[in-house]
């Protein structure tokens, strides 16, 4: 065999696998933690086909144990959630696609109910006080148009006293 039918051949071969990884499509999928609902036992999680190709279904575990399935068409990038009532404690969830996607999140709960966010618990003192938005700022400009009328008085009487 001559040195230029190696070369040809060389670069056939070579062609050929650039060519198979360039159309080799990935399957790739990522959990992320969303956040609670009612209570730090109710978690959201989201799952995200962040492959090449499309999703046609995810099978959920908890600690190795297949929870749930869920028939459903993903195309790349996006994604859906899914509540997980767990017990207190690490647990690990995981998912997996019939196209061979994989990953896991380590999840730690704790008990109690999920604490209100402070914005949204000052207006719920506020409304059960009796007390609304509306009704704060009406008393503050009252407040301002009072001192800026006490302001004119102290002036003019000044401006009276100094005239005489």
């Amino acid at each position: 065999m001559s040195n230029s039918s190696c070369i040809k051949i060389g670069f056939m071969i070579g062609f050929f696998i650039i060519l198979s990884i360039a159309i080799a499509q990935q399957t790739k999928i990522e959990l992320n933690f969303i956040g609670y609902a009612d209570t730090y036992q109710e978690n959201i999680i989201s799952f995200t086909n962040m492959g090449d190709t499309n999703i046609e279904g995810i099978t959920f575990y908890v600690d190795s144990e297949e929870i749930k399935t869920i028939n459903v068409f993903l195309t790349p990038g996006y994604g859906v959630q899914h509540n997980f009532l767990l017990e207190e404690g690490e647990h690990v969830i995981e998912a997996k696609t019939p196209e061979g996607a994989y990953d896991s999140l380590r999840i730690k709960v704790q008990g109690g109910e999920v604490p209100l966010p402070p914005e949204i618990e000052k207006r719920l003192e506020l409304a059960e006080e009796g007390s609304s938005p509306l009704k704060i700022i009406i008393d503050n400009i009252l407040g301002i148009i009072a001192v800026f009328l006490i302001f004119i008085l102290v002036v003019l009487w000044l401006e009276k006293r100094k005239g005489k």
